[in-house]
């Protein structure tokens, strides 16, 4: 009962420290529909990573001063490296262009269904044995933030269909990622290490692919970007993961994504604070979410080795 109370308060601490991170990175590149050029949100959430990556290499020099991944086995690395690609590369950089395509709002709504993608997965590949209840939570939390996005303002979108296709496959891309993280920690692997892995994978596959492919010149583009606070950010960022790993590790991946998928709530509510604004719809879809997740908890079992 304690390992599953402590897997339940990192997964909200990491839904804490994202939601920080994500009202943050929003002020940093004006990330709302609108942005005149695309490539500014790709380079943020690339040097978001990056830096991610070196504070991962702080954290882990300092309390064990240990910096090798490589004693795990093959498959570990494997399953966790294919898990980087899924959630970094393709499910940060869909949604930012989806954001691009759309507004913030309305590709939130979109890509709060991807914990409903997550307990599919974990169903199937992880076993977890998930009730009528559980399932029931998950539905009201996406629900509850779809009431987020839906009480802001929608506007006319020339590019919808290719907005759609990038928010789903944000949905696949992080859906996917928590399962396959699951099965990567399964093997052993720490959630320190396996974030380690993550943000390496995801650096080199934006140096490698988007870049080139998006013809980004990384140099040229530093200059308009607050570098600092981006490096600030970056480290919410990280604290965040790895209370979202250590949560996936302990309880599952089914629970750890739906008190995750929460961040949106904290975004909303610094928000609101931050602008001094007052919502109806904020206050009921916060308890529509707690609620939600309280069904998840109850209702999910994670299978036993």
């Amino acid at each position: 009962m304690l390992k599953r109370n402590n897997g339940i308060f990192f997964g909200l601490l990491g839904a804490l420290f994202w939601g920080i991170d994500t009202v943050l990175l929003v002020f940093v590149s004006k990330g709302n529909a609108g942005t005149s050029d695309i490539r500014t949100p790709l380079i943020i959430a690339f040097l978001h990573d990056f830096f991610s990556c070196i504070w991962v290499l702080v954290i882990r020099i300092v309390n064990d001063k240990k910096i090798n991944v490589w004693h795990y086995g093959m498959k570990a690395i494997g399953l966790q490296s294919f898990a980087s690609v899924l959630g970094a590369p393709l499910g940060m950089t869909s949604y930012v262009i989806a954001i691009f395509f759309l507004t913030s709002s309305l590709t939130s709504i979109m890509s709060s269904i991807y914990p409903v993608v997550s307990a599919l997965l974990a169903i199937i590949i992880l076993k977890e044995k998930v009730s009528f209840k559980g399932i029931s939570g998950v539905i009201l939390c996406v629900i509850s933030i779809a009431l987020l996005g839906i009480s802001g303002s929608i506007t006319n979108f020339e590019n919808f269909g290719l907005g759609l296709f990038f928010c789903f496959l944000c949905v696949f891309g992080w859906g996917s990622e928590s399962v396959l993280s699951s099965l990567g920690m399964s093997e052993e692997i720490l959630p320190i290490d396996a974030l380690q892995i993550r943000q390496f994978i995801s650096v080199i596959v934006y140096l490698l692919i988007i870049f080139p492919v998006m013809k980004i010149n990384i140099l040229d583009s530093l200059v308009n970007i607050n570098i600092t606070l981006v490096i600030f950010i970056a480290l919410l960022g990280t604290l965040s993961y790895i209370f979202y790993y250590t949560s996936i590790a302990t309880i599952g991946a089914t629970i750890a994504t739906s008190l995750n998928v929460s961040y949106s709530v904290w975004a909303s509510i610094l928000f609101s604070i931050g602008h001094r604004t007052f919502s109806l719809v904020l206050v009921c879809s916060s308890i529509l979410i707690v609620i939600g997740n309280y069904l998840v908890i109850k209702g999910t079992t994670k299978e036993e080795n």
